[in-house]
């Protein structure tokens, strides 16, 4: 790959940490049933859990989810950065009982190389779909607009907090970055941390166990002011999983470039196939380069290598 600036910045940090579940009630003020969602009633003004909807036992898990910013890539961002999807991860309980739980808060902490890294209006997402992007139609559980702390902790919406036992339910931590200087430097690097102090706080109607949780949310980087030129993997690709779709032309690698303030050119692109990927005298008959958009359509071909 040949450049007009000699730095080019390749990004693919993460962030590992550990995080314990705890039991909580929240009990909220209230004027009329509807305002305490479903399993709830209000009682002397109270929001009050209807012991026989909830669960007396739950094994709950947290992980990952399968769209989080880790494997979607993108995690070069300019600045500044609205309604950015910061992590997706997923619950699930162990409990066929068809009764409820409450997700009552998370705790976290922001973690930034600069001070003049700027969060604000963070939002917990209730992701319904499962796709990792904060679509129109899906509900904000829990909000705050001011950031003065690097330490957060997001009560959700009593009316939004109960979910049923035995499915798997996604979510977002969603919010708005900025950088406070114009001049942006390549180690404008930020993200969220769910560590061995915070808590997701998880609560049913006895008794809530949970497995252990090792997550990896993603640390973003701001593209720099100047005088580089962006390199950076994207999406995850699927491998074929039948035998039937292996001789079938197969997308391989998604990245993307962006040459920050001046036109910048790439004329070669070397490529290595990992050890074993050929076998029993099967291997690659030619690789394709093409420009590609967001949803992988292979819009233009640029360049092609047939192999005798």
């Amino acid at each position: 790959m040949k450049t007009m600036f000699s730095k080019i910045l390749f990004f693919l940090p993460l962030l590992f940490f550990y995080f314990n579940l705890f039991s909580t009630t929240q009990n909220v003020s209230c004027q009329t049933d509807k305002e305490c969602g479903i399993a709830r009633k209000c009682y002397n003004n109270v929001c009050m859990k209807k012991k026989e909807f909830f669960s007396s036992y739950s094994v709950v898990e947290v992980s990952l989810g399968k769209n989080d910013p880790t494997l979607l890539g993108g995690l070069i961002v300019a600045s500044p950065a609205k309604n950015l999807v910061l992590a997706q991860f997923k619950i699930t309980t162990e409990d066929n009982s068809g009764k409820f739980y409450s997700f009552d808060a998370i705790s976290f902490k922001i973690k930034k190389c600069s001070p003049d890294v700027i969060f604000s209006n963070i939002k917990l997402i209730y992701d319904k779909n499962k796709n990792g992007k904060f679509d129109s139609s899906e509900s904000i559980i829990a909000e705050q607009k001011i950031i003065d702390t690097n330490s957060v902790k997001l009560e959700t919406d009593i009316s939004k907090s109960i979910y049923k036992s035995g499915e798997e339910e996604n979510f977002l931590i969603v919010a708005d970055v900025d950088f406070a200087k114009s001049e942006i430097p390549s180690t404008a690097l930020f993200g969220v941390v769910v560590s061995n102090k915070a808590d997701i706080f998880i609560s049913n109607g006895g008794t809530v166990d949970f497995k252990p949780v090792t997550l990896a949310f993603a640390t973003f980087n701001f593209e720099p002011s100047k005088d580089y030129f962006i390199v950076e993997k994207m999406k995850t690709l699927k491998a074929p999983v039948s035998w039937q779709e292996i001789n079938k032309p197969q997308k391989m690698l998604l990245i993307r470039v962006k040459a920050i303030d001046e036109d910048n050119s790439i004329n070669s692109l070397t490529i290595k196939t990992s050890d074993g990927s050929a076998k029993f005298g099967e291997e690659f008959s030619d690789i394709s380069l093409y420009f590609s958009d967001n949803n992988l359509s292979a819009s233009k071909l640029i360049a092609k290598k047939v192999f005798s």
